[in-house]
């Protein structure tokens, strides 16, 4: 993943989408106050991947306290998605996490055909269980490098004479 190319949208500036790569005591990602509890979270990768999977865990009152993400659409190569396109373009996948996921960082299994040859993963948090804020603790995102195959490089083999 490219660190420096990580963007989200409508996030607190004291508690950035950074925090999420590596959770801690007080780190973690917050929609800004007073603008909702709608994020929208952009992952550019260095290479292509292929994802299987994902985490994404609220702070341990979360699910209590509402602040924990519910619904959300995932989107491939996006890069200039807002939040009017997140809300009604077509998405990858749309996930709507349970209550247990979000507590125990669970992991979450991708439609994985789908997420083949991935450049970037928009995440569109759109709501949460309840609360005006919401409050992420972790992503983590599972996968492996795509590897394309060059027609040029393939050789041909000779089958056995009989």
């Amino acid at each position: 993943m490219d660190k420096s190319s990580l963007e989200c949208l409508n996030e607190d500036s004291l508690h950035r989408v950074s925090n999420t790569l590596s959770p801690g005591i007080d780190k973690y990602l917050q929609s800004s106050p007073g603008e909702g509890e709608q994020l929208l979270i952009k992952y550019k990768f260095m290479n292509p991947v292929k994802l299987h999977s994902m985490i994404v865990k609220g702070l341990p009152d979360g699910v209590s306290s509402g602040t924990a993400p519910k619904t959300l659409r995932l989107f491939i190569n996006s890069e200039n998605l807002d939040f009017q396109d997140a809300e009604s373009e077509p998405c990858t996948q749309e996930l709507t996490l349970e209550k247990t996921h979000v507590e125990t960082g669970q992991k979450v299994l991708l439609r994985y055909v789908r997420f083949q040859n991935v450049n970037s993963l928009a995440i569109f948090i759109a709501d949460n269980y309840g609360n005006d804020t919401t409050k992420v603790a972790h992503i983590g995102l599972y996968g492996t490098t795509a590897t394309s195959s060059k027609i040029e490089n393939w050789k041909p083999t000779k089958e056995n004479e009989m």
